[in-house]
């Protein structure tokens, strides 16, 4: 026990030790009794302190345990997130090798209708395997003239949506 530590212990039984020959005096403890009857008392006294500080030092690790718990779970929120946003950077931002490749004939508005643009689009990305989150961006490439300029009047939430985008 550190020095400060066992001088106050020694202080607060000091204390206790005059508070009970003092409750001896007022309740009419013989004076030949009185040892026994402060001894007893102390010691259940001493016995309370004990496990209350048995019960602190319980609630501590308790508390360290939840506390390191919660930076456990906050960590792998964190890794999880992180994961999450790389792979989604990678889904939307790259052609990697997996994505298949075609030709697409840009969208030509004198030539043919956008329905019949959207439908043959369809047709081809389908046949191409092209993952349906790609075919929005597919589309814009293609797009031209009028056409285009309405796709970029679009909020990019709906840019990315080829539910959205087609027609």
């Amino acid at each position: 026990m550190a020095e400060g530590t066992r001088s106050k212990a020694e202080s607060a039984k000091s204390i206790k030790i005059r508070e009970l020959n003092e409750l001896a005096d007022q309740i009419g403890i013989r004076p030949d009794d009185r040892p026994t009857f402060v001894l007893a008392k102390f010691e259940e006294w001493e016995k309370c302190e004990r496990e209350k500080e048995k019960i602190d030092r319980e609630r501590e690790k308790e508390a360290h345990a939840f506390r390191m718990k919660e930076k456990e779970v906050e960590s792998e929120k964190l890794k999880a997130n992180d994961e999450s946003r790389t792979t989604n950077a990678a889904d939307q931002n790259s052609l990697n090798c997996q994505t298949p490749f075609f030709n697409l004939e840009p969208f030509d508005e004198t030539k043919k209708s956008i329905e019949t643009f959207s439908e043959r689009f369809q047709n081809v990305a389908t046949n191409n395997q092209l993952p349906i989150g790609k075919w929005s961006f597919r589309v814009s490439q293609a797009l031209r003239g009028k056409a285009y300029e309405v796709y970029a009047k679009l909020p990019s939430s709906s840019q990315n949506d080829y539910s959205r985008t087609h027609y």
